[in-house]
């Protein structure tokens, strides 16, 4: 961490104040350097941020600067910030139309697709974990969250919240060139025969879930409350603070900053020593999916009823810089 932002000072200052993503999605997206001023977009109160017009479904930020999304074709994209464009990951025969995606601390991605939850291990296979789920969350020690497939009941959208537990037989150590602009080594179990995982279901159902650094899970709840499952424990606390609308998504940061987006589109920031939420933008482009990147930065997808209107957002180069 201690060498990741002066790295990203340098090489995002190369590139001036954005980024912006040519309509459609091509294999890879590339993006072009530079933009006039007119593409800077919302009526920020606290932060600015940055229009690339890619259509996404979800988006999944790693606690070092990684960002990957879920285009409108349900195929996977990890944005490249050195070559500065949007880059398809091959997945699987088997892993079709994929649903949510998150990122690790080391780079590696988790998504849930129609057919599973996998993970890209260290050798770029997709590894298979056990069971399915609509969300996944992973935190910066690599705990890793689901909201499971087994719903509450027919007239809710609730299901339940589930955290992943793994032994290893193996301590192989890999070097990964990440999504990023480094190599990394790690240690990582990849032979899926020597991994044994299984989830244990916390007691809360929720539609949105995110992890803190220390492992707990922040979750959204269908009536639109946020909630915390501790991660050893696994008991459940009501976050205090009152939101003006049903909380839609969760996020949290590597530093444990806490931001959701509700239903008109605002984003709110939590503070846990007032116990207040407050508004870091106006509804003017409206925030769906959200997820924070390194120093807790937010980038977040818009709301929108037709794919074609769809785009992502960020304050990454404008706060890195």
């Amino acid at each position: 961490m201690k060498y990741l932002r002066p790295i990203l000072l340098i090489l995002l200052a190369t590139f001036a104040l954005a980024a912006q993503v040519k309509s459609g999605i091509p294999d890879p997206i590339d993006v072009l350097a530079n933009p006039d001023s007119s593409q800077l977009f919302g009526t920020s109160l606290t932060t600015v941020f940055t229009k690339l017009d890619f259509p996404a479904l979800d988006i999944g930020c790693g606690s070092e600067g990684d960002v990957c999304a879920v285009g409108i074709n349900k195929k996977l994209y990890c944005y490249d910030l050195v070559q500065n464009k949007w880059d398809l990951i091959q997945g699987n025969e088997e892993i079709s139309d994929i649903v949510a995606v998150d990122v690790d601390d080391e780079g590696k991605i988790y998504i849930i697709a129609t057919c599973g939850i996998y993970y890209l291990d260290c050798t770029d296979k997709w590894v298979r974990l056990p069971g399915t789920g609509k969300d996944i969350g992973v935190g910066a020690n690599f705990d890793v969250w689901k909201i499971g497939s087994d719903q509450r009941n027919s007239k809710t959208l609730n299901f339940g919240v589930w955290k992943l537990f793994c032994e290893c037989d193996c301590n192989c150590i890999c070097i990964r060139i990440c999504i990023r602009f480094r190599k990394l080594s790690f240690n990582i179990c990849d032979p899926v025969s020597k991994r044994r995982c299984h989830w244990f279901r916390a007691g809360v159902y929720g539609v949105a879930i995110d992890v803190f650094p220390n492992g707990d899970a922040a979750v959204v709840k269908d009536n639109g409350t946020v909630h915390i499952a501790d991660g050893v424990t696994f008991e459940i606390s009501a976050v205090p603070g009152r939101l003006p609308q049903k909380a839609v998504d969760i996020t949290v940061g590597n530093n444990g900053v806490m931001y959701v987006t509700i239903a008109n589109g605002e984003i709110y920031k939590y503070n846990f020593t007032t116990k207040t939420w407050t508004k870091v933008t106006q509804a003017t482009i409206p925030a769906f999916r959200i997820c924070a990147s390194a120093y807790d930065i937010p980038w977040y997808t818009k709301l929108d009823s037709t794919d074609a209107n769809k785009f992502i957002l960020t304050a990454a180069i404008h706060d890195y810089i």
